[in-house]
């Protein structure tokens, strides 16, 4: 919250978010060289990725690559870590959809609500839960497969293109 200007600033320079995706990649790529044998998931480790997550809010750094990354950096198994950055998403989601609502209301005075109809809402919720049910079972079959390192050129391709475009 003390920095919610500053970040939503950094959202302004489009160059700074195809940087971050570029960072995104290489920290992604990192995940080739993981090494060692599994570790539990304790407090100093669930630390380190809600710092990593912190980072996240940043524009073009992957929440869940780079909460997972770090995790696996510190040895947690593939399926622990995918499983733990993606119930550490509910508080800051649930977060982030309450302040906006909260500033939607106190800037519009819930005249956008009363003019939407629900169905369409609805209709956008539902597909957004289905293509977010596919896209969890393949980001953890890839992490489990060894090759969630991969989205990593994705990033660096894009990131890079966008640098270049911009």
């Amino acid at each position: 919250l003390m920095l919610s200007e500053w970040i939503e600033s950094a959202f302004d320079g489009p160059r700074f978010t195809a940087a971050m995706l570029c960072v995104t990649g290489v920290v992604l790529i990192s995940l080739k060289f993981v090494r060692g044998r599994p570790r539990a998931l304790n407090a100093p480790r669930a630390l380190a990725m809600g710092v990593a997550q912190a980072m996240a809010l940043l524009p073009g750094v992957s929440r869940s690559g780079s909460t997972i990354t770090i995790a696996r950096h510190l040895g947690v198994e593939p399926k622990r870590a995918a499983e733990f950055s993606l119930l550490m998403s509910v508080p800051l989601l649930a977060g982030a959809t309450g302040l906006s609502l909260f500033k939607l209301l106190r800037d519009e005075g819930g005249v956008m609500f009363e003019s939407m109809p629900p169905a369409p809402i609805l209709v956008g919720a539902g597909v957004a839960a289905v293509v977010g049910y596919f896209s969890i079972a393949l980001l953890v079959r890839t992490l489990a497969a060894g090759h969630f390192w991969l989205f990593g050129f994705y990033c660096m391709f894009v990131g890079g293109v966008l640098c270049t475009v911009l």
